[in-house]
């Protein structure tokens, strides 16, 4: 789904409704999450939200420790994950 399709579902509901620009991405996920779904869109809408968390989780941990990624086990990013849930420590 995209936000046309989002705002044409909105409008179905409520003919009044216009989407405005203060709206962010974050409130139109919200909504999308009230309207009916197939369980493939839900699935891929799940994905690429666990991609984008994995690019920032990735992102942040190369910014604190200096690896690259092809030189990180999995293991490694999630102990270090874990130990940054339990004390977060500032990029350096």
């Amino acid at each position: 789904m995209n936000v046309r399709g989002l705002v044409e579902s909105l409008q179905t509901m409520n003919q009044d409704y216009e989407i405005h620009p203060e709206m962010t991405v974050n409130f139109l996920m919200i909504m999308i999450e009230g309207l009916k779904l197939s369980d493939r869109d839900k699935h891929v809408l799940r994905h690429k939200r666990l991609h984008e968390c994995l690019d920032e989780l990735i992102a942040d941990m190369m910014l604190h420790t200096q690896h690259l990624p092809s030189k990180t086990s999995i293991m490694q990013l999630m102990e270090w994950d874990y130990s940054q849930a339990k004390n977060p420590t500032e990029t350096t």
